[in-house]
This record gives C-alpha cells, structure tokens and sequence, in this order.
C-alpha cells in the first residue's frame, strides 16, 4: 500500500462517467492497494496523513512534515533525557510516536531519529507499560533498526498519555545486560512520562 501526495489547482474523481467526487485548491491523494494489504496498513497511513502539516518555502514549493505534539518540546525533551540518564545511571530514550526524538546516556547514534519498532507503535497504541524481565532472552526492540535480537538489556518503558490519547514515550535503558530495573527505575520513568503528559496539556 503506497501513497502519494499531489497539490492540484483542481482535481476530479469519475466512476461509470458520473463526478463522484471534487475540489478546487488542495491536494490530492492517490493511493495503490495490492490483495495482500491488511486494515493495519491502512489504518497506519490513514494516521500519518491526517497528521501531516503543510509548509511552503521561499519558492513556494511545498513542504510535508509530519505533526507530533511531543515533537514540539524537542529540545526541552533532549534535556529531560539527560536528567533522566544522569539520575538512573541509565540510557534514557524519549520517542513521540513514531520517532526517538531524545537520547542521553549513551546509544545516540544507533537510536536518536531513528522509526520506532512495531513493538512499540503496538505498546502506545494500547496504552501499555513495559517492563523487561530479569534474565530476559529477548528485549522489545526499540527501533526497526533494532538487529541485536540476543540481548538481554533490561527495559522500562511508559506511554506519555496527553487528554486521553497516546503522544510518546519514557524509555529507560541498561547499559549492562543482565541487570533488573527496580521500583524506583519504573516510578522515576512513570513519573517522568505524566509529567511530559501534562506539559502537553497547558
């Protein structure tokens, strides 16, 4: 399932000759399913346009990014990070999304900007905590990029919930493997998740 974006000074959709469907000034969107697409993919896409925001630059060509409201405290994230990590000894990751926007205490070149796993996108999308066991075989993969399918790093992970609705998440990492997180670990990321929660809701 593709789809590809189009600004039109006008555009028209014709079923059995008949105008089903019009704009003037807009975008248009054309999109190419195949048999084997699945309502997941569809539902993903459908995700990512309706939070899409429109630019233009100095040509007026126009430019698509994509919205994220955590995105928006990127900077003030990237500090939380490194509070985080220095308060835990830990690697602190923080993602909107569908993106790592944060990284501190090590692991930044494999993890900062990177798409987070379907793992995850499933964990927000629940609105689940994650907490790895101790002697874990497999951690959760945080990134799609993720190939170290043996490690056995341990991991904290909570959803940022803002007016009801998933926008990120706290990640808190091992630097060593075979280590337990304990309780305090899993209340300083729960606590850092609500808070980054609700500085989306001022």
């Amino acid at each position: 399932m593709k789809v590809v974006i189009q600004r039109v000074k006008e555009a028209k959709v014709e079923a059995e000759n008949k105008v089903v469907g019009k704009i003037e000034k807009g975008f248009l969107v054309f999109l190419g399913i195949t048999h084997t697409d699945t309502k997941e993919q569809a539902d993903y896409l459908v995700k990512k346009l309706c939070n899409l925001r429109v630019f233009t630059d100095r040509e007026g060509q126009v430019i698509l990014k994509k919205y994220s409201p955590i995105g928006e405290l990127s900077e003030f994230a990237t500090g939380y990070a490194e509070t985080l990590a220095k308060t835990t000894g830990h690697i602190a990751c923080i993602t909107d999304k569908d993106t790592v926007i944060a990284v501190s205490g090590g692991a930044k070149k494999e993890l900062l900007e990177q798409d987070v796993s379907e793992e995850l996108e499933r964990l927000m999308d629940d609105k689940e905590k994650y907490t790895s066991k101790e002697n874990s075989d497999m951690s959760m993969p945080i990134t799609k990029n993720d190939k170290n399918e043996k490690k056995k790093n341990a991991q904290i992970v909570y959803p940022i919930i803002s007016n009801g609705d998933t926008i990120g998440t706290v990640i808190l990492l091992s630097k060593e493997s075979n280590t337990k997180m304990n309780e305090v670990e899993q209340k300083v990321a729960q606590s850092a998740a609500s808070f980054l929660g609700s500085q989306m809701e001022i």
